[in-house]
């Protein structure tokens, strides 16, 4: 079967370094980590990141942040615990001044996890089956810069051979996550991805 471009170790290598320069470049102020609890299927993990994505937006910016064309941004990787269930890293960028607020930050964040269920699996007791834990769920780390070890780190699984690691890379956008080759189609080029392909294309 012939390689597809996302595959070729060229490719792997040039995009890591674009992704590790970009990300670098950016005015980033927190990075973000959610963990699911174990057993929770792929599914439920991105459909939950993504609403997740849209809710804090609708808190910090207002319910109709993407028809004013105003979001959050950030990159994202995702990746599997030893448990084998998925979860999720982001570095948040700080860019109109959305994320000032820490303590804000912080709380919306709270509310939202405790929000997170599902509605398809229970509980023993009938209940919704809560997807995030209340410890060690959701973590929120201001970003440092050193020497990009924080992005060599998320950007290691595009070199991984084991997998095709561009699946797990992407970007926040208005609506959600976007991974992989979705990320790489020129109609979603808008925002913090535009900005992204800007910039990788300018190094060539």
């Amino acid at each position: 079967m012939e390689q597809s471009m996302y595959e070729t170790n060229s490719f792997k290598r040039e995009y890591r370094a674009a992704f590790i320069r970009f990300i670098s470049n950016q005015n980033n102020k927190y990075q973000l980590t959610i963990t699911f609890k174990e057993s929770t299927s792929d599914k439920e993990c991105k459909k939950t990141i993504n609403e997740m994505i849209r809710r804090l937006n609708q808190r910090l910016i207002g319910r109709n942040y993407i028809n004013v064309g105003v979001y959050l941004s950030g990159f994202i990787v995702m990746e599997r615990q030893k448990n084998g269930t998925l979860h999720f890293h982001s570095i948040l960028n700080s860019d109109g001044g959305y994320l000032d607020d820490r303590d804000k930050l912080v709380s919306n964040l709270e509310k939202i996890r405790v929000k997170m269920v599902s509605n398809t699996r229970k509980t023993s007791r009938g209940n919704p089956l809560v997807l995030i834990g209340a410890k060690g769920g959701v973590s929120l780390d201001d970003y440092y810069k050193n020497n990009n070890k924080l992005e060599q780190y998320l950007t290691k699984n595009l070199e991984d051979p084991r997998i095709n690691g561009i699946d797990t890379l992407g970007f926040w956008c208005a609506d959600g996550a976007i991974f992989g080759d979705d990320s790489m189609q020129g109609g979603r080029r808008t925002g913090y991805l535009g900005s992204f392909y800007n910039h990788k294309e300018a190094k060539r």
